[in-house]
Formats: C-alpha cells, sequence, structure tokens
C-alpha cells in the first residue's frame, strides 16, 4: 500500500475515537507573541479582559513587587496604563471584572498578605472599597464572579490555608458563606476556580504543603460535590472557560520538588479530563494568568523552575488556536464526523503533490 494512503486509512480508522464521544479531541497549536514594549518578568500577577482588551495587574519577581497596570488590544502591542496604582505593589492577589469595574483582592505585598479591595473604571483611577475586609489578610486565593457577587475561595491567612468561602455585591461588605468548604482538612490555597454550568468550580491547589488533585463544585457555595482527581496534583494554575470546557494550564507539582508543568487538560463535565499534547508549547510554569480573547487562549509570564538556579520570572506571550484550522467545527469545537474525512481528503491531496 502507498505510504500515503496507509497514513490516510490509518487517519480514517481513527475517526470513531476521536469523535464517538462527547469529549472529543480538541487538539490545540499555540503561538508566540512577538511582542513589543511591556510588562516586565513577572509572576503572581493577575490578567482580565476588560473592554475588549487584555489587562495585566501587578505581580512580583526575585526582588520586587509591582502595582503598575497594562492592557493591550492584540496581545503584542500594549500600553501601561499606570506605573504606580494607588493599590500597593503585590502579587498572588486576585482581579475580577464586575459591575462593569477592575477589582484588586487582597495578594501579599511588602512582607504581609494584604486585607484591601481597590476598584477601577479605567485602570488608571483606583478608589478603594475597604482596608480590612471580613475576611482579614489574604492572598493565595481564587476568586470568581457568580450570581451576581464577587466570591473568595481559600487561599492563605498567614501560613495557613483556608476553607472559608465569602461572597460581596459591593467589595465593602462581606458575607461569609461558609467557614468550611469541605474541600480539605487543611483547607486550600494557589487553587484555580471558574463559573462552568451554573457552578462554582474550585480546582486542585495547594492543601499544607502537598497538592490536593482534587475537584469540587457547588451552585451555592455552601454544599460542595467531589468531582475525584483531575489526576495530576498541582497548584498556581490558571483554569478558564473555552469552547463550553473548562480548560487547567501548567502548574507546580510539589511532590517534585516544585517542578514545573506545560501540562494542558480539558474537560466538558469537570470528571473526564484529557490531556492536549501539542508540537510547540510555553515553556514550563507556574504562578500565571490564562484569559480567554478574541476567541484564543492567552498565557501571559509565570514563573520557571531552572534548577539548580531556582524560579526564573517570565514575561513571554502565548495564545491558541486549534489545530484543525476549518471554520465549520461544532459549538464544542469538535470537527464533524463528515467534515474531519474531508479535512483529511484535504490533508491527503495536498501532501500528495501531483
Amino acid at each position: 500500500m502507498h505510504l500515503k494512503t496507509s497514513v490516510l486509512v490509518s487517519l480514517l480508522l481513527l475517526l470513531p475515537t476521536l469523535h464517538s464521544a462527547a469529549q472529543c479531541d480538541l487538539n490545540l497549536e499555540w503561538v508566540e507573541v512577538d511582542a513589543g514594549d511591556h510588562w516586565s518578568p513577572r509572576s503572581g500577577h493577575t490578567a482580565l479582559v476588560y473592554k475588549d482588551q487584555i489587562w495585566v495587574i501587578g505581580g512580583a519577581d526575585a526582588t520586587s513587587e509591582y502595582n503598575d497596570v497594562w492592557k493591550s488590544v492584540d496581545g503584542k502591542n500594549w500600553s501601561q496604563v499606570t506605573e504606580s496604582a494607588d493599590w500597593s505593589p503585590r502579587g498572588d492577589h486576585t482581579s475580577v471584572v464586575f459591575d462593569d469595574r477592575l477589582w484588586v483582592i487582597g495578594g501579599y505585598g511588602g512582607g504581609e498578605p494584604k486585607q484591601d479591595v481597590w476598584f477601577s473604571s479605567d485602570g488608571s483611577a483606583w478608589n478603594e472599597a475597604t482596608e480590612s475586609a471580613a475576611w482579614g489578610p489574604r492572598y493565595a486565593h481564587a476568586s470568581v464572579v457568580f450570581q451576581g457577587a464577587m466570591w473568595i475561595l481559600g487561599g492563605k491567612e498567614g501560613q495557613l490555608p483556608s476553607d472559608e468561602v465569602w461572597k460581596s455585591t459591593d467589595g465593602v461588605n462581606w458575607l461569609n458563606v461558609t467557614e468550611k468548604a469541605g474541600w480539605s482538612e487543611y483547607g486550600l490555597s494557589y487553587l484555580a476556580s471558574v463559573v462552568f454550568k451554573d457552578r462554582i468550580w474550585a480546582i486542585e491547589g495547594s492543601s499544607g504543603f502537598t497538592a490536593s488533585g482534587l475537584i469540587w463544585s457547588s451552585t451555592d457555595g455552601v454544599d460542595w460535590v467531589s468531582h475525584g482527581p483531575e489526576g495530576a496534583g498541582s497548584s498556581r494554575f490558571p483554569s478558564v472557560v473555552w469552547r463550553n470546557r473548562i480548560w487547567s494550564m501548567g502548574g507546580n507539582t510539589e511532590g517534585a520538588a516544585g517542578a514545573t508543568s506545560n501540562r494542558v487538560l480539558n474537560s466538558t463535565d469537570g470528571i473526564t479530563w484529557m490531556e492536549n499534547r501539542p508540537d510547540q508549547i510555553w515553556s514550563t510554569r507556574d504562578s500565571f494568568p490564562a484569559v480567554v480573547h478574541q476567541d484564543k487562549i492567552w498565557v501571559l509570564g509565570g514563573r520557571h523552575s531552572d534548577p539548580p538556579i531556582g524560579f526564573r520570572s517570565l514575561s513571554d506571550i502565548w495564545y491558541s488556536q486549534p489545530a484543525y484550522k476549518r471554520s465549520d467545527m461544532n459549538q464544542d469545537g469538535c470537527v464533524d464526523h463528515n467534515d474531519l474525512i474531508l479535512f483529511q481528503q484535504e490533508w491527503y491531496r495536498d501532501s500528495a503533490g501531483d
């Protein structure tokens, strides 16, 4: 059999596997952005999409902490909104878009955890909602917007991880939804969180000195359902929702002497996870944000484990695109059976030359 014919037959034989279940294989390619002047290498920063632009807020490197704010329409051309915001330099904070404003919540800077909450409508002028939020000094938590409120999940109070859940509709008054979510005996910090299928999801994170490896979800922040292990045991990684899936990327596998990862997993239900293994991808990293902008997942900076030196801060920018460059993927990002055959026939015809 001709080699190319054999390859095509092999691809067609794979079709039932590729498209036999709701969890089809959405493979991604990753492209590095040739960005001009932009934010310095850092980790522990946040990123948001606000007013159709990507915003990068705060963060730290090995020697400095930042309170600058940057924005970009395309991920390539960046402008510095402010070099020094009204809130103090920090990392390991959270940021959300709520009530048509940017919010900065807690974090760690100047040798201590923060208890303040700030908001801004332009990223330049900031207003302090409270300097002493009811949840106390906190960092390494997760935040989402859900059911008309801002939510805080877990985090660290000093050196101890927390199992608390809080919410607020104004950033000033905070309600303790539960003191014990039950994710872990010791609480969770450096966890990821998203809103997906009308539920809040708490994804992995660090429980004391080990990664939890567990995934939880809730419709009210009080009662949490365990969905079992994701399978990696990571913390300090972001999760986003894109193409009707949860995507989790990178992180720190604390069982391996703090080794960083560039693993990419996705799930349509939060229970069954598939790993994406592209030919080209960003270097291993943790403590970085990811956002969805212009129908792409964006990865921005972070820190790379570089033994024996330690951690090295990063400022590179990457975005994803489907490996199938076709416009007829369905809403889940999968290629329909007949279209995938056509795609493979086109691939065969192009690669066959004459």
